[in-house]
């Protein structure tokens, strides 16, 4: 792909590519030292993740091996780069905010303070041009086998700004992170409270405006899907008094790329088919696999052979249902010792608590609307990373530049200006 800067005026030919005349080209062991200092007890674990940077390593939900001993660790400070070297093409980079300790498989490096600036190398490392120069330093058999010792680091070659650029630079990319981490938080907080509407609503523990009295009806609470008083008019039904379910089907004779209909397996679509096995509104459940969390499809499908579809006895909101066994969760139905698996006569003995239809409906309406704001928030956070993938592009291999603004400097040493080739982006 051509390089955007190529002899444009201003520019210059290096090994990192075409880079501004006021830029250097660097290899990294001119402005990072290799720290290997040992760690002491006391201090808090360390971790390099891929997506969450340097964090501590309890804050990590999957179970982590032994602690690694105080004298083996290695002692990380503010302001230290830290990389995991088996993942560092992949972006395995952090900068660390605290004092800790961290594995020995890590690398800690600390950035010359006159020459590099710590976050400038940090979104560098994670950018789509950097992860480049790094890959072609790591060695390994195959992919998965890839390391950069500190040695290899070392002699990667970089484009490097002037420092007060480097300082902009990663000031505008990291607002850009600030409202995306914004953003996700958001979408985890809608989804609690989807959840949260989920088990009072489900249950009866509260009702809609126009059903019960409304509000909490304390004298009959209820508990999941067994046990517990229901709401007047509400009923505990059997999953086979409401549908029937049956088995979905080997898809190889209806298969096509370019069919119309989508073709379900237990963790989602995979693939397209000629001709429709079952038509929606309904639910998918995974019969082999991916129990735990049945699919709502809204038009005619095709379900593959590890699968069960439901066929409706009597009406009832497929969206009601669907968040209903949401909620319950199947996965503790499995059967399998091995592989988690489902039978029928195990799903159509479930017993669920069953308002009348219209309150079914209205139930589903409004975690709908939960869903539609989760969806916009998620859009949200997409459109923020393209922005920032548009940026870093652009902003780290200098085809946009950044100035320091002399009319504010007494206000603002570090005000923004994006020069000579302005884009679309903002920042947030």
């Amino acid at each position: 792909m051509k390089d955007p800067n190529q002899k444009r005026p201003g520019y210059k030919k290096t090994t990192a590519g075409w880079i501004p005349i006021e830029w250097e080209c660097i290899r990294l062991g001119s402005v990072f030292t290799n720290r290997k200092k040992k760690g002491s007890k006391g201090l808090p674990v360390l971790s390099v993740t891929m997506d969450r940077g340097v964090i501590l390593r309890s804050a990590i939900e999957r179970k982590m091996a032994t602690a690694v001993p105080s004298d083996e660790s290695l002692l990380v400070e503010p302001g230290d780069l830290a990389y995991n070297m088996m993942r560092m093409w992949q972006g395995a980079v952090g900068v660390c905010s605290t004092s800790g300790v961290i594995s020995p498989a890590y690398v800690v490096c600390r950035p010359l303070k006159t020459r590099a600036d710590a976050w400038y190398m940090y979104h560098l490392f994670k950018s789509h041009p950097g992860r480049h120069w790094l890959t072609s330093y790591s060695y390994g058999i195959h992919e998965d086998r890839l390391r950069l010792y500190y040695d290899d680091f070392a002699l990667v070659p970089i484009p490097l700004p002037p420092l007060f650029e480097q300082r902009k630079i990663a000031a505008i990319l990291s607002s850009w992170d600030a409202a995306i981490s914004q953003t996700r938080d958001l979408i985890e907080a809608a989804k609690r409270r989807k959840r949260a509407l989920m088990q009072q609503l489900l249950s009866g523990n509260v009702r809609l405006p126009g059903f019960g009295d409304g509000g909490r009806d304390a004298g009959r609470k209820t508990h999941g899907t067994t046990g517990g008083r229901l709401p007047e008019g509400w009923r505990r039904l059997h999953l086979h008094e409401m549908a029937r379910l049956e088995y979905g089907r080997d898809w190889a004779s209806v298969a096509d790329p370019a069919g119309a209909f989508p073709v379900y397996g237990t963790g989602g679509i995979i693939g397209r088919a000629s001709e429709p096995l079952a038509h929606g509104p309904t639910l998918i459940i995974g019969r082999k696999g991916s129990i735990a969390q049945p699919q709502m499809v809204e038009s005619s499908f095709w379900a593959v052979d590890t699968t069960f579809y439901l066929v409706p006895q009597v009406a009832f909101s497929v969206g009601w249902l669907h968040a209903l066994l949401c909620l319950s969760g199947l996965g503790h139905l499995s059967e399998g010792s091995g592989v988690p698996s489902l039978s029928r006569n195990t799903l159509d003995s479930v017993r669920l608590p069953t308002p009348p239809l219209p309150e079914q409906r209205a139930i589903a309406a409004v975690l709908s609307t939960a869903d539609d704001e989760i969806r916009a928030l998620e859009a949200k956070t997409a459109a923020l990373e393209r922005q920032k993938k548009g940026l870093m592009q652009k902003l780290l291999t200098g085809e946009v530049r950044v100035t320091q603004d002399a009319r504010h400097r007494t206000h603002a040493p570090w005000v923004v200006r994006l020069a000579s080739h302005p884009t679309k982006e903002t920042p947030p």
